[in-house]
């Protein structure tokens, strides 16, 4: 079963619990009110603008129902929009503490790389001053690091 035929399940199955409670809730405030199928008081309740629904016991029943259901519904959804937007809101603070991670991970590497660089142009200058790499092939070398077309691994071969 997928989860949309098991919420939709849930959700009827909450609305017809409400709308049972709701005319339970009903038929005990049509007898609380006294209301009864008497034709006479049906009649006179339409002088009034009330319909045969309202002035009879089924209809407090039907209007129980209708409201206990409705009123379910009403508090599954705002539960439902409820857990939406903290999934919305958790979702978004990962994104920002994993754009935070990445701009310090990004940083520490720069950071790195910058260490490595100074550290191999500091090696090729004792290289040239030794004799072993000329100036011209230093340079080079730097260039093509600081380029990305050579890595600081082979130009730490040359060197060697």
């Amino acid at each position: 079963m997928n989860k949309d035929c098991i919420q939709t399940a849930t959700k009827l199955a909450a609305v017809a619990g409400g709308a049972a409670a709701g005319a339970a809730a009903g038929r005990t405030a049509a007898r609380v009110a006294g209301v009864t199928a008497i034709p006479v008081v049906t009649h006179v309740a339409s002088w009034f603008g009330l319909t045969v629904l309202s002035a009879t016991p089924i209809g407090w029943l039907v209007g129980g129902a209708l409201l206990g259901g409705g009123a379910a519904y009403g508090v599954i959804t705002f539960i439902k929009s409820g857990a939406e937007a903290e999934a919305e809101k958790k979702a978004h603070e990962r994104a920002r503490e994993e754009r935070e991670r990445k701009t310090v991970c990004e940083k520490r590497s720069a950071a790195l790389v910058r260490g490595a660089l100074e550290t191999l142009a500091r090696d090729a200058q004792r290289a040239v001053r030794a004799g072993r790499l000329s100036l011209q092939h230093m340079q080079r070398m730097l260039r093509e690091v600081n380029s990305g077309s050579m890595t600081l691994e082979e130009a730490r071969h040359l060197l060697n």
